[in-house]
């Protein structure tokens, strides 16, 4: 028997078949996410509809490989996002992802976010599903037949199942915002002091159960959080601290308590435990800023590259410059820091040569670890030395020169994680522990 993790990312959506006896890791499979709809200003929209296709794209994938189906599903996908539905369980807006901007964008001398923060005495970042909804409050956006919102794994899960409401994991909920950690619930004084529609928030799951069945009868979990899957995928339980590169970036330790030290965010985490991480919102979309420079310069030269060709030029020529004593002092804050989103990313350090492919490759490398190693030094001493460096990602996994600056970074051995898909490998495991399979 094997169990299905299906990771709806920002970029590509992934799947992973986990044997149910071993945990051995038995397939992957992944499709790009062309599911980009335009938008106003700030805006960042994708199409739920489309999303649950390209879904349905990889589980067909994976059963034909596998000559089946599974014996129960598990849902992740990008956490912060919100989209609308109506009573049906059917979506009636676009999915306005984590990287939605209108919570930062300047109003009557604040931002929506910064509103939403005094209003509420919590912190409030632009992308949080709660803060989107705010914005969407304020343009009276919020469509007229919307029953309910949740995160795009949610209603992946009601398209799954034929639920017409959504059950959210604590992972996700968190991820929206307002949401009380000590008390595992969303504040109803918090959604009352902004005005939001506290109606339209899903019931909240306790724990890691099962949302429904697929017509077939196949168990599917309720969704859980990508940045929590990913860590059960590399390390399960434990004291080991991971890092997950993807679009964006990530370096997360568990925790029994919820006092994460100032600088570094508490999510809920599985069996209820919680993480404590540092977030960044530049991690491999830094390097695509430089990936695409290289193809803007080779295109009016009249050669032109796609992304993966310039991709493997950017790794060899990083590799081959590593050692080097004038690389440029990169900081890859692009789009800001959730505290921040109007800092933005600088080069320093700028000496005759410095300015070739490799060398600021390994700047942009050594600027996405200085970020991430900045959460590492807000952790107590004794989280730092109790287990492995993990690292996540697919980006770090093809690049020797990306994980040999993490372990300079960090002055550590790091260990790549034993999954590939790692999002996806932990939403199958935890649906098959939420199945008791």
């Amino acid at each position: 028997m094997y169990a299905l993790g299906l990771d709806i990312g920002t970029t590509s959506l992934s799947g992973a078949a986990i044997d149910t006896a071993t945990g051995r890791q038995l397939a992957s499979a992944t499709v790009p996410n062309d599911a980009a709809l335009p938008g106003a200003e700030y805006e960042r929209l994708q199409s739920p509809e489309r999303l649950a296709e390209l879904a349905g794209d990889v589980m067909s994938a994976l059963a034909e490989r596998l000559g089946g189906d599974p014996a129960c599903i598990g849902v992740t996908g990008q956490m912060h996002g919100r989209l609308y539905y109506d009573a049906q369980g059917r979506s009636v807006s676009p999915l306005a992802t984590w990287e939605d901007g209108r919570g930062a964008a300047a109003r009557g001398g604040t931002t929506p976010a910064r509103e939403l923060s005094a209003l509420t005495g919590y912190d409030m970042a632009t992308g949080y599903g709660l803060t989107t909804c705010y914005c969407d409050m304020l343009d009276g956006a919020i469509p007229e037949g919307a029953a309910g919102m949740c995160t795009i794994a949610d209603y992946l899960v009601m398209r799954l199942t034929g639920r017409r409401r959504a059950l959210m994991h604590a992972s996700s909920a968190a991820s929206f915002g307002l949401y009380d950690l000590a008390a595992r619930r969303f504040d109803r004084r918090a959604l009352a002091a902004a005005s939001l529609p506290a109606e339209l928030l899903p019931e909240t799951a306790s724990g890691e159960v099962i949302a429904g069945e697929t017509p077939s009868g196949v168990p599917v979990a309720a969704a859980i959080g990508d940045n929590q899957a990913g860590i059960y995928g590399a390390a399960g339980l434990g004291s080991d601290i991971v890092i997950n590169i993807g679009t964006s970036s990530q370096l997360s330790v568990q925790a029994d308590g919820i006092g994460a030290p100032e600088g570094l965010e508490c999510r809920p985490y599985v069996g209820g435990r919680y993480i404590w991480l540092g977030a960044g919102l530049c991690g491999g979309s830094a390097m695509a800023e430089l990936n695409a420079l290289v193809r803007d310069v080779c295109r009016r030269a009249g050669c032109a590259l796609d992304a993966g060709t310039a991709y493997a030029l950017m790794e060899k020529a990083a590799e081959e410059s590593r050692g080097a004593d004038d690389i440029p002092e990169v900081s890859t804050l692009f789009r800001g820091t959730r505290e921040n989103p109007a800092l933005r990313g600088e080069i320093r350090g700028l000496a005759p040569g410095s300015l070739s492919v490799g060398k600021l490759g390994l700047g942009f490398y050594r600027g996405i670890c200085a970020e991430l190693r900045g959460f590492y030094d807000r952790l107590p001493e004794e989280m730092r030395s109790a287990g492995r460096l993990i690292v996540c990602g697919n980006a770090p996994r093809r690049s020797a020169a990306l994980l040999g600056t993490i372990e300079e970074s960090f002055g550590r051995k790091a260990v790549l994680s034993p999954r590939v898909e790692e999002a996806a490998a932990g939403a199958a495991l935890i649906a098959a522990r939420a199945a008791n399979i």
